[in-house]
């Protein structure tokens, strides 16, 4: 007895030792596992098995978790200034992925901002071998709306009201329309979004000062329906500040990557992330009903 109790303290000394993570990932998990001196062949087994599962789930250098926070989309209903998506806040980092189709070719998003509030918005296009030469046409409106509050932008030709796109009612609202500058004999530019492990081809990117209080509207479309290409599939990012709380990483983020990942078609990461945390139960149970038996 004296000798289980002085193991059980060891085994609680130990434990509080356990130092918090110093990396900078924003979750740490530690975990201490106790499969008993009686058996090592159990307890070499169980660390191997272990080991090669937590590999398979986080096979990739421990890194700040950056993402746009996702913005539920209504399923193409978003057609029309009335039935516009609403951004909640467009200075937090949003991020909404849709396509257009012959029955939406235009889709439609809101929101409402304040005098001399800086407007960050970015189109771009998932790298999928259809998609490469799809190109929509992005398009402001608002209140006081010109093409001199734009301060920055790439890829975009910048003009003002378009023939190819419906006038705003309201006289006091204006209309910018952004459509891709290609570089000929340059392929477009692209990048990787590490926690989803997917890769996007950039289309227009534009900075703007927000002229006066109001509701603004964002909208993506294409002039033309041959312009589409089958399922024309697009993400729409606005704001830059990231605004995660602690409980969105067990909830928003994963969801977020799941979606992200049926977006792109790839259901194979997606079943294997629903069938791993199956393998570790199980390993963990086979572990357990073992060191019993011994």
């Amino acid at each position: 007895m004296k000798k289980e109790r002085n193991e059980k303290e060891e085994w609680w000394h130990n434990k509080k030792r356990v130092p918090l993570s110093s990396a900078r990932t924003p979750i740490a998990l530690h975990f201490h596992l106790d499969f008993g001196g009686r058996n090592s062949r159990v307890r070499r087994h169980a660390q191997v098995i272990i080991v090669v599962v937590m590999f398979m789930l986080f096979g990739f250098p421990p890194q700040e978790v950056t993402a746009h926070k996702p913005l539920e989309a209504n399923e193409g209903k978003n057609n029309n200034f009335q039935s516009a998506l609403v951004i909640p806040d467009p200075k937090i980092s949003w991020a909404v992925y849709q396509s257009l189709e012959p029955a939406s070719p235009a889709l439609f998003y809101k929101f409402n901002a304040r005098t001399s509030q800086e407007l960050y918005v970015q189109l771009s296009i998932p790298q999928l071998a259809n998609l490469k030469d799809f190109m929509p046409r992005l398009a402001l409106i608002g209140p006081n709306v010109s093409t001199s509050i734009v301060s920055a932008s790439r890829f975009a030709n910048i003009v003002g009201n378009a023939p190819d796109f419906p006038k705003p009612t309201d006289p006091h609202y204006g209309m910018i329309n952004l459509s891709y500058k290609k570089q000929e004999g340059i392929s477009p530019q692209s990048f990787y979004e590490p926690f989803t492990q997917t890769s996007y081809w950039t289309r227009q990117e534009f900075r703007a000062r927000i002229p006066s209080d109001g509701q603004y509207f964002l909208a993506v479309y294409v002039s033309d329906l041959d312009e589409l290409r089958g399922n024309s599939k697009f993400t729409l990012a606005v704001g830059e500040i990231e605004d995660f709380k602690p409980v969105d990483y067990f909830t928003t983020l994963p969801l977020a990557w799941i979606k992200t990942k049926l977006f792109f078609g790839d259901y194979i990461s997606v079943s294997a992330a629903i069938l791993i945390p199956i393998s570790i139960v199980a390993v963990l149970l086979a572990v357990r009903r073992a060191y019993r038996k011994n």
